[in-house]
Formats: C-alpha cells, sequence, structure tokens
C-alpha cells in the first residue's frame, strides 16, 4: 500500500496560511486581465505594461473555523535568457488562525486540489506548487506536492501516479472572479463534502465513454438534483393523490393476510412499494422537470433539440441507457444520439451545481460559456 501523504513538522510550528499556484488557475482567474500588451511589427518592439487589479476576497467555513480567501495575480520580472521578461501568475491564498492541527492543514489542502480539479472539470489536476505560511514571511515554496513546507518543517504529499506523463490541457475553465456567489458557494459546497464530483475523469480521457463513465454521470445528476429539490420534484395535486391511493390500498393488502406469516410478508413488501409510492421519482421525470424550471439553461445546451417533446424524448433515452447500464444489459449500446444526451448531461450537472451556489439561469450559462471558451 503506498503512502498518500507524510508529516515532518519540527514540534511547535504555527501555521497560519496556504498559498497555492498553477497556471490552471491563472486562465480560471483571467490572466489577460493584469497586463496591456501592444506589438509594432515595422519597429519590431513589443511592449507591456502591467495593469493594477484588486484582489478577489471572500471567505468560507471549514470544520468550524472562518477561513479567508484571497485571489491575486502575482508580478515577476526576470531578465533570464529563454524566459518571458514578466511573468504573471495567478495565486489562490487561505488564511486562518495559528494552528499545529496539521490535519486540519492536510485537510485544507485537499479543499484547495478539489476546488482546482473542479474547475477543470478533471480528476488529475495538481497544482504547480504550495506554500505554508507562519508568523514570518518568506517561507519557501517547494515543487508540486513532494515536498511543501518552510523552514521548520515540511509537508509530503505523494503525487498521484496519473500525474506524471502528458500535460493536462482541461477543456474546462471555470471562471473565477466574475460572479460573486460562483467562488464562495463552490468552495464552501466542496468544503462539506457536498458536491457531486466522482463523474470526473482523466483530462486525457475526456473523449472516451464507457458504462462505468455513464453510471457514475448519472448518479452525479440524480445527487445534484436531489439537493436542488429537497423535497423531491414537484407534483400536480392530483398526483399525490393518487399516490395516497396507492400507499392506502397497500396497506388494506398487508392485514387481508389470512396468516401472520404471509402478513409478515406482505407488511415488508408493502413498505418497500410504499417507498417508491412516496417518492420514487425516476431519472427521466427529474429531468424532465429540470427542464420545465430552466429551460434556458437545458436549451442552451441542446440547441439542436427543439420543444419540450425533444426533451422528453431526450430524458427517457438517457433513462434507458442508464438502467441498462446499471443492469448490466450488454445488448445496449450507445450510438450517436446517445453519446450527445451524455455530453449534454455533464454539463446539465455543472449547470445545476451551479444553480446550487447561487448563479441564476443566465449567470450559469455565461458561466459554462465562458469556462469552454478559455
Amino acid at each position: 500500500m503506498g503512502i498518500g501523504s507524510y508529516f515532518e513538522i519540527t514540534p511547535g510550528l504555527k501555521v497560519s496560511g496556504l498559498r497555492f499556484g498553477s497556471k490552471h488557475l491563472g486562465k480560471c482567474y483571467d490572466d489577460r486581465m493584469p497586463v496591456k500588451a501592444d506589438v509594432d511589427f515595422q519597429s519590431g518592439s513589443i511592449s507591456a505594461e502591467a495593469v493594477p487589479t484588486d484582489p478577489r476576497r471572500f471567505e468560507f467555513t471549514y470544520q468550524g473555523k472562518r477561513i479567508g480567501v484571497m485571489l491575486f495575480h502575482e508580478r515577476k520580472v526576470t531578465m533570464k535568457a529563454g524566459m518571458p521578461p514578466v511573468i504573471i501568475n495567478a495565486v489562490l491564498q487561505l488564511a486562518f488562525e495559528e494552528t499545529d492541527d496539521y490535519g486540519f492543514i492536510h485537510g485544507l489542502i485537499e479543499v484547495a486540489r478539489s476546488m482546482l480539479r473542479y474547475c477543470l472539470q478533471t480528476s488529475n489536476a495538481e497544482f504547480d506548487s504550495i506554500e505554508l505560511r507562519g508568523s514570518r514571511p518568506g517561507r519557501k515554496a517547494y515543487p508540486p506536492f513532494e515536498e511543501v513546507g518552510s523552514s521548520k518543517g515540511r509537508i509530503g504529499i505523494a503525487r498521484m501516479a496519473e500525474c506524471h506523463g502528458e500535460e493536462v490541457r482541461p477543456a474546462f475553465h471555470i471562471p473565477l472572479g466574475e460572479f460573486e456567489k460562483l467562488d464562495v458557494g463552490m468552495l464552501q459546497l466542496i468544503a462539506d463534502g457536498d458536491l457531486s464530483m466522482g463523474h470526473f475523469v482523466e483530462d486525457g480521457k475526456r473523449n472516451l465513454w464507457d458504462d462505468a463513465r455513464c453510471i457514475l454521470l448519472a448518479a452525479s445528476f440524480d445527487y445534484e438534483v436531489g439537493k436542488l429539490y429537497p423535497k423531491g420534484i414537484p407534483h400536480r395535486r392530483e398526483t399525490y393523490a393518487a399516490r395516497q391511493l396507492i400507499i392506502e390500498c397497500l396497506d388494506n393488502a398487508a392485514e387481508a393476510a389470512q396468516s401472520n406469516k404471509v402478513r409478515d410478508k406482505a407488511r415488508d413488501i408493502a413498505k418497500q412499494l410504499k417507498g417508491i409510492a412516496e417518492g420514487g421519482d425516476s431519472f427521466s421525470s427529474r429531468l424532465y422537470q429540470l427542464y420545465k424550471d430552466h429551460r434556458d439553461i437545458l436549451e442552451s445546451m441542446r440547441p439542436d433539440l427543439d420543444g419540450r417533446d425533444d426533451f422528453n424524448k431526450m430524458s427517457q433515452r438517457v433513462e434507458r441507457l442508464r438502467n441498462a447500464l446499471a443492469h448490466g444489459d450488454l445488448s445496449v449500446s450507445a450510438d450517436e444520439l446517445n453519446l450527445d444526451d451524455m455530453i449534454a448531461l455533464e454539463k446539465i450537472v455543472l449547470a445545476i451545481q451551479m444553480l446550487r451556489m447561487g448563479l441564476n439561469d443566465e449567470e450559469a450559462i455565461k458561466a459554462i460559456e465562458t469556462a469552454c471558451e478559455r
């Protein structure tokens, strides 16, 4: 069994902050903002001017403690040959009360890693650097996840095996700093362990769709819709009345048994069926309800579909495919139409999560479009 992480800290070391750097973080927190460049091809001159930007500041709660967050651009100047003269990187900084609780610190690192992976919608993203910060400034940053620490100690976190080899080139860069609720909501849901990311795959496998990925994506959809509609999807009064009628019939059927053994068995079966009758909303009904409540979002995901009937058929196709794969029906094949459905479903899950973070329909559409463009 491999070691996932280790701690080698000088006793008494207090930590009050963490800093994270990543080239992909810079693309999420738009690195075009802090610089204005100009090229004169006739004279062969290039000029660059640093544009001051205000850091993005907010807070979230982790393990009952308030964590201050700051996103900002860090500028570096170098005269080294072969290096750009000006380097601008985005930095994520977390601040908290001084502590020597290294389990808490490790947990915060995992929250930040999950945030980066969520922003890139991939399972194998890592920061380029991490730095522990204490009461004294100037803590040294070590290489990514091999050693991270200060002059008094270090935290070592083993690289995941898939981090080696090809460079990660994600298709998504969810925009940070553009929607106030998005940044705060994202980190809070991640810190609470309340954001479904089980369907993420390695960046190099984004174009590969297998049975497991489809099933995990459908599970994420079920989870997120359950959170969006905590009381279940709304139904007409007649539907609730019909459900109540079925529940009463099941109770009466169980009590009509002629022997105690049959009655006990009937009660067990009735209990299972009542669970379905009380809140067994199907996958297709949930997706269809989402279309009725957030039509603009779903139509932006599938502009090729025309109207309610087309989306109803899509929801039924996805449900049939999910059920067949989950039950091992090898006769089912994902044709091109199913693939379009699953690609759209992946974005729909992302949109639902953004709604849970506090964005409205229009903001969620814009955020996803921006994520795909960067």
